[in-house]
């Protein structure tokens, strides 16, 4: 992407351990006042840069705030403890959502794939806290419900 515009680089602090978190925040054009923000939470394997033209397009065209991150251990050059996808959800989304809870009216929680599962993870005095959530490709991940897994009972 060439030009990203309206948004800068940012770091949030995970809920629990206060590790780093790499954000981008993309800021609407216009002064609105409207104090609604997106999160959006990357699939497995993706990065933040990923979802930049759908967040740029949401901040422009919307006038919408937008955060899209990293979780820990993604995309990093520095060696990061072990790390569960509990940590992922509990601690960094945690973390992110918490962010945007002190500063906007309204948070939206975007989920694509990995990134939708969150919810069942998260705490829930900070689900009860997201105003909408959007879940994309975010599967069951109850291995009951899938047939092949069956055949090893």
């Amino acid at each position: 992407i060439s030009s990203l515009r309206n948004s800068s680089t940012i770091t949030i602090p995970a809920l629990i351990d206060s590790y780093p978190i790499q954000a981008t925040i993309f800021e609407p054009k216009l002064s609105s006042p409207n104090s609604i923000c997106i999160v959006i939470s990357e699939a497995t394997g993706s990065s933040r840069q990923f979802y930049f033209p759908f967040a740029q397009y949401l901040s422009q065209e919307h006038n919408l705030h937008v955060i899209t991150y990293d979780y820990r251990g993604i995309h990093e050059r520095k060696s990061t403890p072990w790390t569960l996808v509990e940590h992922w959800a509990r601690r960094d989304c945690a973390g992110v959502l918490s962010y945007c809870f002190q500063k906007y009216d309204q948070v939206v929680h975007i989920g694509h794939s990995l990134g939708g599962n969150m919810h069942a993870l998260l705490p829930t005095h900070i689900n009860e806290q997201i105003s909408r959530i959007l879940l994309i490709s975010a599967t069951n991940s109850y291995l009951m419900y899938h047939k092949w897994n069956l055949a090893f009972l």
